[in-house]
């Protein structure tokens, strides 16, 4: 820590990935006094434990649910936490699909004791089926953000490498810079209005990132919380999504236009 931050005072860089270390790297929900005591008191417990590398935190849990959660409740979801939200590991209502491509020949690694641990066979059948079918995904928990305002397009145009200022439906993959061009992350950018994006980003120090170098014509929100994510994923998807959306959603289309109206649809 004295090296890198005496190339911090002499250089402006350390010579070494700080990132772990940025107090902005937080969720607002790991900040409260309450969060900080009960997690804290649990490493105090666990201090001499060997503590399983996908063993999660007992304490305070339940914090963030997805709109989602209740169903995936019902399915059997496995829960792991991850910045304070509830994620699902896999589901026990998969248990007879995968017993049956097991039987049909799929190969899963043969795993026991510590290993066997926070994990199931499950999981695999769930991977090779969106690999070979159609599989959707809860995303709420990833960030998102919306920046908007006049100098939004110039102010991301400025900021990441990609060019984002494109048609409305849009949606560009791009990477966040810092000072010396090095990458700080990775984005996607959806374009949602003339003035509006939508990025999705990793961490609150993109956030925070942002926050130091926007325009006063720019305003930027943290949206992750009011809004929920669904990932369609595997070769049938398209299948899936088409009627739900006016444009056309084949290969040959998407990857020309790279661009896709705005929508909404009720679920039934």
């Amino acid at each position: 820590m004295a090296k890198a931050t005496a190339e911090w005072i002499v250089d402006g860089t350390p010579s070494i990935d700080t990132h772990e270390c940025d107090l902005y790297r937080f969720e607002d929900a790991a900040r409260s006094p309450k969060f900080i005591m009960q997690t804290s008191s649990q490493a105090f417990v666990e201090v001499y434990d060997i503590v399983h590398p996908h063993q999660y935190r007992s304490a305070l849990r339940g914090l963030r649910t997805s709109p989602f959660h209740a169903r995936h409740t019902e399915l059997g979801a496995y829960f792991y936490e991850g910045g304070g939200w509830e994620r699902p590991a896999w589901f026990e209502s998969n248990a007879q699909l995968a017993q049956r491509l097991f039987d049909d020949g799929l190969a899963v690694p043969h795993r026991e004791g510590w290993a066997a641990r926070f994990w199931s066979p499950i999981s695999v059948a769930e991977a090779h089926w969106t690999r070979e079918h159609v599989a959707m995904y809860d995303m709420t928990p990833l960030t998102r953000y919306e920046v908007a305002g006049p100098g939004a397009a110039a102010f991301l145009q400025e900021m990441t490498t990609n060019n984002v200022d494109k048609s409305v439906g849009s949606v560009t993959y791009t990477l966040l810079l810092d000072h010396d061009g090095g990458i700080r992350s990775d984005l996607t950018v959806a374009r949602m209005a003339p003035q509006t994006f939508q990025v999705g980003a990793n961490s609150p120090m993109d956030f925070d990132w942002l926050s130091r170098h926007k325009p006063a014509d720019v305003t930027l929100r943290d949206i992750t919380g009011g809004t929920c994510c669904v990932g369609v994923w595997g070769p049938s998807a398209r299948d899936v999504v088409a009627p739900l959306c006016p444009d056309d959603l084949s290969h040959e289309a998407s990857s020309t236009s790279g661009r896709c109206t705005p929508t909404s649809t009720r679920s039934r």
